[in-house]
């Protein structure tokens, strides 16, 4: 019995969730510091009723192997969000990504994430996601709906 009211209780959740997958392709740019430095972001994408962006930049140095790629979910439009997403490999893409869940409730005043690592199945795949000129990714979004 306690089965069964658990796999209601689980279906309605599945149910009153919304699920948006996204395959993205970040593109290099450079800032314009006195010191250019190479950063990655997509075009803007909607997705959950809001507009996106994806910004990407580069942990570590050139000659290490241990370099890192950290990205950040923007929201550009305006309103209260509260979504749970991940970063997994694109069908188009090489590298294979541990798949890390990660929450954040976007607002007015809080529009960006935070940087989240990449968590790639071997370090040194990173060189060769940089060494492509462009990194193709896919994006799953999750939010309750009320």
């Amino acid at each position: 019995m306690k089965t069964i009211q658990r796999l209601k209780t689980l279906t309605n959740v599945f149910l009153s969730m919304i699920i948006k997958h996204l395959d993205l392709q970040l593109r290099p740019y450079r800032t314009d510091d006195y010191i250019p430095q190479l950063y990655y972001e997509t075009s803007r994408f909607n997705a959950l009723g809001h507009q996106w962006v994806v910004k990407a930049k580069i942990n570590g140095s050139e000659k290490s192997c241990r370099r890192v790629l950290s990205y950040q979910l923007l929201q550009k439009s305006k309103g209260n969000c509260n979504v749970k997403f991940m970063m997994l490999r694109s069908p188009f893409g090489e590298s294979a990504i541990k798949p890390a869940l990660k929450q954040y409730e976007f607002s007015e005043d809080n529009i960006d994430s935070g940087h989240h690592d990449i968590s790639l199945a071997d370090p040194s795949e990173c060189n060769k996601m940089l060494a492509a000129r462009f990194i193709n990714l896919r994006l799953l979004m999750f939010q309750i709906a009320n």
